[in-house]
Order: structure tokens, then sequence, then C-alpha cells
């Protein structure tokens, strides 16, 4: 499948992308909120398996 290239006027434009704009409000509103659920989800496994299992839980156990 070959591209059409489009014209304005005579003049070439440059195919669609993302700004930078869009791609921190990708960070913003998708990215941050997964990694910080994930944060969360793991400070809610340690705290059962610590006080609730009284066991070793995370990188404390080798050091």
């Amino acid at each position: 499948m070959t591209r059409h290239i489009e014209t304005v006027k005579g003049h070439r434009l440059p195919a669609p992308r993302l700004t930078r704009t869009a791609w921190r409000l990708i960070v913003l509103l998708l990215i941050l909120p997964f990694l910080l659920f994930l944060g969360a989800l793991d400070l809610v496994f340690y705290a059962i398996a610590h006080y609730a299992f009284e066991h070793c839980y995370g990188i404390e156990c080798w050091l």
C-alpha cells in the first residue's frame, strides 16, 4: 500500500503525528495514574504479607 502525499494549494503536508503536548497528556493522564495504582497495590500486598503473615517481603529480606 503506497501512501498518497496530500497537498493543499500546492504545498506538501507532513504526515499527522503526536505533538509534545499530546505525549505529556498521555503520560500525565494514562501512565502516571497506572504507576501510582501499581505502587499503592504493592504497598497493600506488603502490609498484608508483613503484618498479617509476618513474612519478609521485598528487597529488605536480602539485606
